[in-house]
Order: C-alpha cells, then sequence, then structure tokens
C-alpha cells in the first residue's frame, strides 16, 4: 500500500524542509553574488530600495562649536570604515589615530552636566574600541573592534546629530554569519568587515538624518 497516497498529509510534511533550506538559500545569495560580481562595479542597493529616512531627534542639542567636534569625529569613524573596506592596515592605524585625536580634542566648555556626562561616556566606550583597534597587528582583528565602534558610533549620533545623512549598513555574513553592522555616508553598499572578498554584501537597514532634513 502507498501510504502517501492515502495520507496525503505525509506528502506535505516531507515537503516543508524545502522550503526552510529555499529561504536560507535566498538569504545568503545576495551576498554570494555579490562576491562574484563586484568586480563588474554594480550594486543592488538603488535609491527605491532605501528605507524610509528616519529624522533622529537628538537628545543633546549643542552650539555650533561641539557640533563641529562631533561631526570631526564622525568623519574620522568613516575614514576608519574605508581603510577596513580597502583591507589597509597601514591606513587603518593611521586613520584611528586620528579619530581618538577627534574625541580627546572636543571642547566641552559649551555642555550641560548631562550633555557633558553623556558625551564622556560614548567618547570612552569609542576611545576603547579605537585603541583596540589600532593595537591589533591584523586586519580581521581589527574588524572585530570596529563592530563595537559602530555600535559606539550609532549611540553617538543619536545623542548628539551629524551634519550630514548616515546610513545604517548590515551584512548577514560577517562573522561567521553572526551579522555586524556598520554606518556609512553612502548608500551604496561598501562591506569593511570583508572589503574586496564581498564587498557589496549588505543592506541598508536604516537612513538616518539630522538638522534641517529631520525637520521636515
Amino acid at each position: 500500500m502507498n501510504a502517501t497516497k492515502h495520507f496525503p498529509m505525509i506528502r506535505t510534511i516531507l515537503r516543508i524542509p524545502s522550503f526552510f533550506t529555499l529561504g536560507i538559500i535566498l538569504s545568503l545569495s545576495a551576498c554570494q553574488s555579490g562576491q562574484s560580481g563586484h568586480e563588474e562595479n554594480t550594486s543592488a542597493t538603488t535609491e527605491t530600495d532605501l528605507p524610509s529616512s528616519t529624522p533622529v531627534k537628538v537628545a543633546y542639542v549643542t552650539d555650533d562649536k561641539f557640533s563641529t567636534s562631533v561631526n570631526r569625529v564622525v568623519d574620522n569613524y568613516l575614514a576608519v570604515k574605508d581603510a577596513l573596506v580597502a583591507s589597509d592596515v597601514q591606513q587603518a592605524n593611521m586613520k584611528t589615530g586620528d579619530l581618538i585625536a577627534a574625541l580627546n580634542g572636543a571642547d566641552m566648555m559649551s555642555l550641560t552636566p548631562e550633555a557633558a556626562q553623556k558625551w564622556t561616556e560614548h567618547r570612552k566606550i569609542m576611545e576603547r574600541a579605537a585603541t583596540s583597534m589600532q593595537a591589533a597587528t591584523d586586519i580581521n582583528t581589527k574588524r572585530a573592534s570596529f563592530e563595537d565602534l559602530s555600535k559606539a558610533a550609532y549611540a553617538l549620533v543619536n545623542d548628539f546629530g551629524a551634519s550630514q545623512t548616515l546610513y545604517k549598513e548590515y551584512c548577514p555574513m560577517a562573522f561567521n554569519d553572526k551579522g555586524a553592522w556598520w554606518l556609512s555616508a553612502k548608500s551604496e553598499i561598501r562591506n569593511p568587515y570583508f572589503g574586496d572578498k564581498m564587498l557589496e554584501c549588505g543592506e541598508v537597514q536604516e537612513v538616518l538624518s539630522f538638522g534641517e532634513e529631520a525637520k521636515k
């Protein structure tokens, strides 16, 4: 007797795993195709693919002088990210040093006590991650510390803002498929966790707008 003929439910159950397998394959295919196709310099991300912009209501409104200090920190963070995209250890060391200098060079004189305390918290976390990056001798160890730096930078701009739109971008394959994200000034994916091995692996998760853009 053919059991599946009389029990169609069995055939349905037997087919269920294939749907889960297909889902896993599809979730990884974008990054894998990006690995083989990045030489053509094409990116799957277009303006229509982007999530809606998120106007960031910063926790602390500061004067222009301190805002310039924050923007300098953000710019140096982005330069560190670019060095990792290029897999350039020497450049990563230099840009990380610039970031540490920017963190320590911020003028807090105009900040309220509460804002100064919050800035100090951000500065210490970012400086710790940046120092760890600078001490690492190989690019992969630097990338592990960069994940911590990115989390701290995200928290920083949510509290104090930035002068430009930032894109929170995510790679599902980073760190043995654990996944990790970073901030970028551009929507196109340039992956700092893999460099040219999987340059375009990732997606834009969030578009952060600040200042006048956030009021629209």
